[in-house]
């Protein structure tokens, strides 16, 4: 080889081990940036599944057949859509929610076929109909369980609002006004 090529090859040879070392850090950095991504994906999937596993716990108090309920939906393979599920896992009464679409799969469906931001305001709706529900039956239940055995209140004592005197007349810290009040008193309880 001349020398000029040599000097060529070489040179060529650096520009390749450089550019294959950047390609290679970028890699890396890629592959690191990709994990880290994942890794908080995973967390936020976590923390979305332990919120609404909560909501169905709350909902599953509420509901006394509950397990016959999901069992019901998971035969129906309902459908419900991830901007549906967001909606509801956003809300305070999702399980609630949850619940009611498990119940009217028809309703559920006609939901998902909507745009999202409909699919958004139906799951609002939703939630407004089914709080007012909730809420009367909690208060129906708190109503009840302040009289578990459905009798009548008590009846009042009577209570006296002054406290009586003393009337020993021979208590020696009396004067004088005092014994005859009370002397007097006595004579007319007789």
């Amino acid at each position: 080889f001349p020398s000029h090529d040599r000097l060529r090859c070489i040179s060529a040879m650096e520009k390749y081990n450089e550019d294959y070392s950047e390609w290679k850090a970028d890699q890396r950095e890629k592959t690191r940036s990709e994990k880290e991504r994942i890794a908080r994906d995973n967390e936020a999937n976590r923390v979305q599944a332990e919120n609404w596993q909560k909501k169905l716990d709350e909902a599953s108090e509420f509901y006394p057949d509950f397990e016959e309920i999901l069992a019901a939906a998971d035969e129906q393979q309902i459908q419900i859509s991830a901007v549906m599920f967001g909606a509801m896992n956003d809300s305070e009464i999702g399980g609630h929610i949850g619940v009611y679409l498990m119940q009217n799969p028809a309703e559920a469906e006609k939901i998902a076929k909507m745009s999202p931001m409909g699919q958004v305001r139906a799951i609002g709706k939703l939630e407004d109909k089914i709080e007012k529900i909730v809420e009367k039956a909690k208060a129906s239940a708190k109503d009840k369980s302040k009289n578990v055995s459905g009798a009548a209140p008590p009846i009042e004592t009577v209570k006296t609002t002054t406290p009586t005197k003393n009337t020993d007349l021979s208590d020696p810290n009396t004067s004088w006004k005092e014994w005859e009040e009370r002397r007097a008193a006595s004579e007319s309880r007789r």
